[in-house]
């Protein structure tokens, strides 16, 4: 599978595919990444300290540069609201409180509080009004407690921490000056007045990303085990997810983009599809050979071409291809 052509991979997924929906995807790929800042420990004095997170190298435990899940999944909501809201599609339906980005959700919102009120305890209900009411809280799930309650709708979305790969991955600290010309080096006490100097980190290298998107899940309840929404509904939603997926790796959101955007400058990795009862295979980018591993495991009580195809990429424009491609295996009129 390793020299076929991506679009020898593509028409190898639509056999597999059998005329049967898309159930869900995994990415894993190693991005390549220059001079970001994209999430932060906070501040010591004058100084922002870098994220670092300890990983497996081998056989000992190192210490990389990291960027969390909960960022890159935060990233995930910011492309999906803006793809929303340009769409304008009533099957992709924005809450009050996500078209403003309250990270409250539905559960700030009066609608949806009045209508609590006429469900009682039943938690069906409540989960087939989260579906309903906003494409992202059907996406990135919820948990609905007042009113003494414990309805939690899951995200259909998953992601890993973006790791630096152990000596592949660099984190330096750079100082910066806020010139005021004429000013003194006196500052009012926390006015952010007068000329300061403060320290940056930068970090650089390729990362481990992975992520799993359970599309036959969108617009689904799991507790009642039925569809809420109308199968075009669901396949519209579906594609905007596969568009937002795509977007939070190939432009990264988090901190300091004013100043730090990052430079991506590749990705590589594999794109494992499924389209039966059997999960997309998924193997860590921290190690080498990956894909092989993914394909290998695929492989197991012949799944590989039965459920499951796996699609190699090398570029950021060639994953790309593979999840636009996607889009035409979630079944009729996507």
């Amino acid at each position: 599978m390793a020299n076929q052509t991506l679009a020898q991979q593509l028409r190898d997924a639509l056999t597999t595919s059998n005329g049967r929906a898309l159930a869900g995807l995994s990415i894993a790929a190693r991005a390549s990444l220059s001079a970001h800042a994209l999430n932060n420990e906070g501040t010591r004095n004058n100084a922002q300290i870098a994220r670092q997170i300890n990983v497996v190298a081998g056989d000992e435990v190192a210490q990389v540069n990291a960027v969390s899940g909960d960022v890159l999944k935060h990233g995930f909501v910011d492309n999906l609201r803006a793809l929303a809201l340009a769409a304008g599609d009533a099957a992709l339906p924005l809450c009050e409180n996500c078209r403003r980005g309250d990270p409250n959700r539905l559960n700030e919102d009066s609608a949806f509080k009045l209508a609590l009120s006429d469900i009682g305890k039943d938690n069906a209900k409540v989960v087939d009004e989260v579906v309903r009411r906003c494409v992202i809280d059907d996406l990135a799930g919820l948990l609905v407690t007042q009113g003494n309650r414990n309805a939690p709708r899951r995200s259909v979305v998953q992601f890993g921490w973006l790791l630096g790969v152990p000596e592949h991955v660099r984190t330096g600290n750079y100082t910066h000056v806020k010139l005021v010309p004429g000013a003194s080096d006196n500052e009012t006490e926390g006015a952010n007045s007068g000329q300061n100097i403060f320290t940056r980190p930068a970090s650089s290298g390729q990362y481990a990303f992975v992520a799993q998107l359970a599309l036959n899940r969108i617009g689904y309840n799991d507790i009642s085990a039925q569809a809420v929404l109308d199968a075009e509904t669901r396949r519209r939603r579906a594609r905007a997810a596969l568009e937002a997926l795509y977007l939070t790796l190939s432009a990264p959101s988090g901190a300091q983009r004013n100043t730090q955007l990052p430079h991506v400058q590749g990705a590589t990795g594999a794109v494992c599809v499924s389209f039966g009862p059997t999960p997309p295979v998924l193997y860590s980018p921290l190690e080498t050979g990956f894909e092989d591993q993914m394909e290998q495991i695929a492989r197991a009580f012949g799944r590989l071409g039965s459920d499951l195809a796996l699609l190699r990429f090398e570029t950021v424009g060639e994953l790309g291809e593979v999840l636009s491609a996607a889009t035409g295996w979630l079944g009729a009129g996507a």
